[in-house]
């Protein structure tokens, strides 16, 4: 939310005055950035009950005659206007991909946005890193080998067909970091969401490979001038996304200079996703 704030506030020739879709508005936060930077109106629109909420917190703020509330869904609703300047959305999930409203921003792009180069963030990227974890190994999946003295297999064949949504120590990591997709929210279409990624990882310590880590970075480039980005990497600020760690189904020793050979289809859901993830040592 900070990068959203920096964004809005030092990049105000983008609002003054415009009308603005808030895609996925929750309590309203974005939309109040965007009236502060001197937006004519901006339209929130969102299909939970929070919007309620954000009501209250916009009227508290003084803001009412410049925030404009619709509740439901993008695809469902009826804006006022029949274009808007500027669109503005959180719309990442984890891994930026999964549990994200990406098409429901590129819905909404393509039936109000007047110009397509205007919707925020812009330029977007998930990446890769293989990760060495002993005792988080340990502790949440050998476990499963020995409970108390009894095998309990199947616990443990479960949780590794589960991607892991959480932080990941930087010392984890055990290789150089693979782009797998760039991408343009002014230009991609849908379809181009579900792709498959070949990619290679150097790597660069000696160890055992027990994971791969996905992350993402977004940026706020279009006729901005104040730049804006920020990452989910492990090696960067905390994010609320977190990383997504998906298990290898054995470890794999590997050796500092040596290449991992992946592939990610990410046409799948985040389970059989992890189920797909293979490597092969060269």
């Amino acid at each position: 939310t900070e990068t959203y704030r920096e964004f809005i506030l030092q990049n105000k020739h983008l609002f003054q005055d415009k009308t603005v879709l808030d895609v996925g508005c929750g309590t309203g936060i974005l939309s109040m950035f965007a009236a502060q930077a001197g937006a004519a109106v901006v339209y929130a629109v969102d299909n939970s009950e929070v919007i309620y909420k954000a009501i209250d917190i916009v009227r508290e703020n003084k803001l009412q005659d410049k925030v404009v509330f619709i509740k439901g869904e993008v695809e469902q609703v009826s804006l006022p206007v029949d274009k808007v300047d500027i669109i503005i959305s959180e719309w990442m999930g984890y891994f930026l991909l999964f549990e994200s409203m990406l098409d429901t921003v590129l819905y909404a792009r393509d039936k109000w946005l007047n110009d397509r180069t205007y919707v925020y963030p812009d330029v977007c990227s998930v990446s890769v890193v293989a990760v060495s974890c002993s005792e988080y190994w340990s502790d949440r999946v050998d476990y499963w080998s020995d409970v108390y003295g009894f095998k309990m297999t199947c616990m443990r064949n479960d949780m590794m067909k589960e991607a892991a949504v959480m932080f990941v120590d930087p010392d984890w990591i055990i290789s150089s970091h693979s782009v797998l997709k760039k991408f343009n929210l002014a230009s991609v279409h849908s379809t181009q969401l579900n792709f498959k990624a070949t990619f290679t990882l150097a790597i660069t310590r000696t160890d055992i490979c027990h994971a791969l880590v996905g992350y993402f970075d977004v940026s706020f480039m279009a006729h901005c001038s104040n730049p804006f980005h920020f990452s989910s990497s492990p090696v960067e600020e905390q994010t609320h996304w977190k990383q997504t760690l998906f298990h290898l189904y054995e470890p794999i020793a590997v050796k500092a200079g040596k290449h991992s050979v992946n592939c990610i289809h990410t046409k799948l859901s985040v389970i059989e996703l992890a189920n797909m993830i293979c490597c092969e040592l060269h």
